[in-house]
């Protein structure tokens, strides 16, 4: 599966980033490190900034690749969700994985996560905590996972993930 980690450098991104490494690493698929710049706060940018941004992307993929992970890295100018929506599109991701924004104060966060889940095509992953990725990847012991269900066809792409990835290892 392709996998696509969208990053905006916090805590909750440095999560997310390792258990979409984790997950990659395992299935043996790339995974595309993303950052959205809003197009506002690129016209106050200078380019220097812009490059400083590209250097952080670019030292993160290095690590990346230092621990086998097979990674690219890329920048997006717009709306968080309807770039990702897009670049998920674009090429054929299996995953979307995002650090859970939710849990900082503040219904503007949150509400970029719900957008995300409308806006985006492919599963969406939202990872607190990186280390049963990282254990179940390194040792293949049995990772838990939950699923929120109903009856849309977003759930069922959902489910159908779930089942692609017990093939590469055990899941509850």
């Amino acid at each position: 599966m392709t996998i696509v980690c969208a990053t905006r450098f916090s805590e909750e991104s440095t999560h997310a980033v390792k258990g979409a490494a984790a997950l990659a690493r395992k299935g043996r698929e790339q995974l595309h490190l993303v950052h959205v710049i809003q197009p506002s706060v690129v016209q106050g940018l200078s380019d220097r900034l812009v490059e400083t941004i590209r250097a952080a992307l670019e030292s993160e993929v290095g690590r990346l690749r230092a621990t086998g992970t097979v990674a690219t890295a890329e920048i997006l100018v717009g709306r968080v969700d309807e770039e990702l929506a897009k670049y998920c599109a674009g090429i054929g991701a299996r995953m979307l994985v995002v650090g859970d924004t939710a849990r900082r104060s503040g219904d503007l966060l949150a509400g970029t996560l719900d957008r995300l889940a409308y806006a985006v095509e492919s599963p969406l992953l939202i990872i607190r905590d990186e280390r049963p990725f990282e254990r179940w990847a390194a040792d293949g012991g049995e990772l838990r996972v939950m699923l929120a269900f109903d009856r849309t066809a977003s759930s069922a792409v959902a489910r159908d993930w779930l089942g692609r990835l017990a093939q590469f290892g055990e899941i509850d």
